[in-house]
Formats: C-alpha cells, sequence, structure tokens
C-alpha cells in the first residue's frame, strides 16, 4: 500500500513536471502561451527554466526517498535540527517530512504532555513484563534440565491443578447449592397423598 502511494506521488509530480515543461516548449515553438504560462520565453530561457524544474523535481524525490529510509531516531534527529526551518515553509518538505513534523508539534502540544507520563508508566510496564517472563522462562529452563528439579516443577503444577480444582468446586458449589435448594423448595409444594 505504501509503495503504490509512492508510485502515485511520483506519477503526479511527473505529469506536473511535464506539463510546466510542455507549457515552455509551446512557448518556445511560437505556439500561444497555455493557461498558467507567465509570458512566453526565448529558446534559451525556456529550455534553462524547464531543466531547473526537472533537477528541483528530481532533488525533491531523492530528498524525500533519503528520508523515508532513515531511522525512525535519525528522521527526528533531523526534525529537530530543521524545525525552524521545516515549519516557517523556507526548507522543502515532502509528504513524509511534513508527517513527521506534524507528529512532533503534536507531542508537543499541552495536552500530550499530560498524557506523557502515563504512556512512560505502560510502556515501562510493558518492559518490565517481558523482563519478568523471560526471567522465570530461564529458570523453568534451567529446572527442567536439573534432575531434581523437574520433579519440584511437577510437584508445582500438580499443586497449581489442585488450586484450579479447588477455585472451580468453590465458584460452583454455591451454584449446585442454589439448584438442590430450588429442587427441594419443588418437592415440598407437590401435594402428598396417603401412603399405600
Amino acid at each position: 500500500q505504501r509503495r503504490r502511494r509512492k508510485e502515485a506521488m511520483l506519477a503526479l509530480k511527473r505529469e506536473a513536471a511535464e506539463k510546466a515543461i510542455n507549457r515552455t516548449a509551446c512557448a518556445v515553438v511560437g505556439e500561444p502561451a497555455a493557461p498558467g504560462v507567465l509570458a512566453p520565453m526565448g529558446n534559451f530561457v525556456g529550455a534553462w527554466f524547464a531543466m531547473a524544474a526537472l533537477a528541483s523535481f528530481a532533488k525533491a524525490v531523492q530528498d524525500e526517498r533519503q528520508f523515508c529510509k532513515l531511522s525512525p531516531r535519525m528522521k527526528h534527529r533531523y526534525v529537530e535540527d530543521n524545525f525552524e526551518d521545516l515549519e516557517a515553509g523556507s526548507m522543502p518538505a515532502g509528504p513524509h517530512v511534513s508527517r513527521v513534523v506534524d507528529l512532533k508539534k503534536a507531542m508537543d502540544s499541552p495536552e500530550f504532555s499530560g498524557c506523557k507520563e502515563l504512556i512512560a508508566c505502560r510502556v515501562a510496564t510493558k518492559f518490565s513484563l517481558r523482563r519478568a517472563r523471560r526471567n522465570a522462562s530461564c529458570i523453568a529452563k534451567c529446572m527442567t534440565g536439573w534432575r531434581p528439579g523437574l520433579l519440584f516443577i511437577l510437584c508445582k503444577r500438580t499443586v497449581l491443578r489442585i488450586r484450579l480444582i479447588q477455585k472451580w468446586w468453590r465458584i460452583w458449589r454455591r451454584q449446585l447449592h442454589e439448584v438442590r435448594n430450588t429442587i427441594v423448595a419443588r418437592w415440598h409444594r407437590l401435594p402428598r397423598g396417603p401412603r399405600p
């Protein structure tokens, strides 16, 4: 999907450059100027302008491709170093650079600064949980490789299963008592006749 968007963007830019070249070519040949052309240009001037526009387009595409290849840390550093120029518009910025600039603006906003601590806490918790799981799996591997440890792990597993059954029994015991009580109440309501 990203490749299709890049191809579409490049096609649009290429089409715009070709239109600009065609406009200058029409002006050079002597045909009436197309809409958007300021004035007919001479041979040399029109060709020079077309080459400058094409070189500018090629440089913008190359800069955008190089920016896309950077790591997220390098993109952030690039935007930090050139933020004033990018925000003012004095430095050319493609769609990817503009997105990173918008992300930096959003991160600098007061709404985001209130959420920073929450996000940092969630990320730290996720990393500490991963670390704890990794440590636990390492200990489990060591215990299974060690002969007496295997017996310990089997006992631990048995204890966990017993606890699971106890928990299940505590939950279902209440429900079974309720069912028994409703059945007893139904039996009490049934009319009893004389016994033969």
